[in-house]
């Protein structure tokens, strides 16, 4: 016999049909009404032909109109796959190309599509009648989402009810549940970070806040005003927020800043116990729906002390330091491309990407290592570090700063030395105004490679 698992939307309609589901621009939408729009958009969208199990494109701005599209979507038992309203249109094309979505939602109507995939919110607006919710199977693909990008061109991943369920609840162990939660959203539509956080306010029943964009201003504005509860942020984004506000305090209403999408340094830790921010550092992948591993907020232990596992999740490190994920967040054992290890007590150390690992003279070397030294350095505020192929000792390590004032590259070479030892300093860095990243705030390595091929095959940086 089937397991049916009802709409969580639904569920919180009829829980709590007055609480507010979402709100943005100083407006607001109770689960009442959210419900009720979406099940008309899901009306519209099965007049216009969508099937439950097909796979639905999403484009549009973070607003209700954007929420009730999603929502719909999984109201009618279809797969929902966001799409970035803020892309080009080549890449629109180019992702619109790799997805090969069933049917296109275009809330803004930023591409011109031709034939009968495209649907236009003014078809949605018209449905005149409330549509069933579809009950899920655990197995039924409810996602495709775009990986990061940050090593070339995006791929999409499928994510089932099981995944994100689980996922859910993990989160909501991990990170803790009040009835008057109030998650700030500020992350990029078309990232996994972001549609869990979607679906997570729905099964958690609680307040969903959508930003029209991620504004350090804003988000400090927010934050200072007594109504957040739970914010999602990466390193960069949190380092520009406590930047700006120099460092105070926030409001006592704040109790978790969720940070994942990328490495939190040393540093940046450091900043974050200084005003004993309520931070959950958070270890995960879209594959997985997101978190893996996530600290309860306020665990402020240095980082060698590792993430723990949620909840329904096991991780194993193979003898090429290769992390596996098993559990229902994964529905079958995921080999990832981090490398890593399980400590005594059963938390996971992530110390990079296997794929960005290089051997030098027989030594492999963790770009990460390199990357965490440099960030002690006073005058630096972000690293990369990249490897580059040499004749005699195979690859060498490059590294990339930004900084904050002049710095002088051969005294940061020489510190490199002292401290890193030879065989690990960077045989060139070259300083930046900016390193490249994608909008999820990790750095663009495959842009760094092929500047440094093209631009730092010399003997030395001049």
């Amino acid at each position: 016999m089937s397991l049916h698992i009802p709409n969580p939307l639904a569920s919180f309609a009829m829980a709590r049909p007055e609480f507010a589901a979402v709100c943005w621009d100083d407006k607001k939408k109770s689960a009442r009404e959210l419900a009720s729009q979406a099940s008309l958009f899901a009306a519209g969208l099965a007049d216009q032909g969508v099937q439950p199990g097909q796979t639905v494109a999403v484009i549009g701005s973070p607003d209700a109109t954007w929420l009730s599209a999603i929502h719909a979507v999984w109201w009618l038992g279809a797969a929902v796959a966001p799409l970035r309203l803020d892309a080009t249109l080549i890449e629109l094309d180019d992702a619109i190309a790799t997805l090969q979505p069933d049917y296109i939602v275009t809330l803004q109507a930023p591409i011109a599509a031709s034939g009968q995939r495209l649907i236009h919110l003014d078809a949605l607006q018209g449905a005149t009648r409330h549509h069933k919710e579809q009950h899920w199977l655990p197995e039924q693909t409810l996602a495709r989402i775009a990986t990061s990008g940050s090593t070339g061109r995006p791929t999409f991943v499928s994510l089932t009810a099981q995944q994100l369920i689980f996922s859910g609840f993990g989160s909501l162990i991990r990170l803790g549940h009040r009835l008057d939660d109030h998650w700030l959203h500020a992350l990029p539509l078309n990232h996994i970070a972001s549609l869990s956080t979607v679906f997570r306010c729905a099964l958690n029943q609680i307040c969903l806040e959508l930003l029209p964009k991620f504004s350090v201003a804003t988000v400090n504005d927010r934050l200072d005003s007594g109504d957040v509860s739970i914010v999602s942020l990466v390193p960069a984004m949190l380092d520009l927020v406590l930047t700006a506000r120099q460092d105070r305090p926030f409001s006592d209403r704040l109790r978790v800043v969720l940070v994942g999408g990328a490495a939190c340094s040393d540093r940046l830790l450091e900043r974050c116990r200084t005003i004993q921010l309520p931070v959950a550092l958070s270890w995960g992948m879209t594959e997985t729906a997101s978190q893996i591993a996530t600290r309860a907020p306020g665990d402020l232990s240095p980082l060698s002390e590792g993430l723990p596992l949620l909840p329904f999740v096991r991780v194993e490190a193979d003898e090429q330091s290769r992390l596996s994920v098993s559990g229902p967040i994964a529905g079958q054992r995921f080999y990832t491309q981090d490398a890593g290890f399980m400590t005594a007590s059963g938390r996971v150390v992530v110390q990079g990407r296997i794929d960005d690992v290089m051997i030098r003279g027989g030594e492999n070397i963790h770009p990460r290592e390199i990357e965490t030294k440099l960030l002690e350095y006073p005058k630096i505020r972000a690293a990369a570090v990249i490897p580059l192929n040499d004749s005699l000792l195979g690859q060498v390590p490059v590294a990339f700063v930004e900084a904050v004032d002049v710095i002088d590259v051969d005294g940061l070479m020489a510190w490199c030395v002292s401290t890193l030892g030879r065989n690990k300093s960077p045989t060139q860095i070259a300083v930046v105004e900016q390193l490249p990243r994608t909008p999820l705030g990790k750095i663009k390595r495959h842009e760094l490679i092929q500047f440094a091929k093209e631009k730092l095959c010399v003997p030395a940086l001049k």
